[in-house]
């Protein structure tokens, strides 16, 4: 095997009642990018030291500094841990690799709200839109910011547009009906 032919393989058994979420991490084997699904399973630190997934995706880094979508999984994991310093850190990092992918502003804006920066999150929101029209999950969640600020009627198009993209949205029709 030369350089070229680097390839990354993990096996992290997770059980079922403790999935969370499938992404996809991008894998360069024989020179090409591939999109592999990886499980999320960050439901709680005790979660994480039982699965190895932080350790996981920390030996993926160590093998490939510039995965993107592993620094991005590895902001979700601190994120939901309270990590906050670290989720900024590897989300910053990802958006330096992959400047143009909007579940990374997402989440980024997820981050920054819960730094209690609502600007900055509102900011994160619109260029994850701007990325991506289809994105119901950013529509939603800047509409809930704009309801902070008071900005209700900014709120209420925000949320019809992410009950456009997914009309099976139920948290954003309970927010609308409340606020409409």
């Amino acid at each position: 095997m030369n350089g070229s032919d680097t390839s990354i393989g993990l096996n992290i058994i997770i059980p079922r009642d403790i999935r969370v979420d499938a992404i996809t991490i991008s894998i360069t084997k024989n020179g090409k990018n591939k999109r592999k699904p990886i499980w999320n399973a960050v439901l709680s630190s005790e979660v994480i030291k039982e699965t190895g997934v932080e350790d996981a995706y920390l030996k993926i880094l160590n093998a490939d500094n510039d995965n993107s979508d592993v620094h991005h999984l590895l902001s979700i994991l601190y994120g939901q841990q309270n990590i906050l310093d670290k989720a900024e850190h590897h989300i910053n990092k990802a958006l330096s690799i992959t400047p143009d992918e909007s579940s990374y502003y997402t989440s980024l804006a997820n981050i920054k709200k819960y730094q209690g920066d609502i600007e900055n999150s509102a900011k994160s929101y619109q260029k994850s839109i701007s990325l991506n029209k289809n994105n119901p999950a950013a529509y939603y969640n800047l509409s809930l910011l704009c309801l902070k600020k008071q900005q209700s009627s900014q709120a209420i198009k925000n949320l019809q547009l992410a009950i456009k993209y997914k009309s099976n949205y139920d948290d954003a029709y309970i927010v609308l009906i409340q606020h409409y």
